[in-house]
């Protein structure tokens, strides 16, 4: 994925294996304390879809 300074849609299928996951997160790892960028998120959304 590359960063620009437009605004841009990104998607991401997940599928689970198991039913659940005591150790399930979400995370946006965006580098070291030292990062001189501005990463901004916006609209983040997650969907629960029933397996077909």
């Amino acid at each position: 994925m590359e960063l620009t300074p437009d605004w841009q849609s990104y998607a991401y299928d997940f599928k689970m294996k198991d039913r659940d996951d005591n150790n399930g997160r979400l995370e946006f790892n965006l580098g070291g304390t030292d990062a001189a960028d501005t990463v901004c998120i916006r609209n983040v959304r997650i969907e629960k879809i029933e397996a077909e």
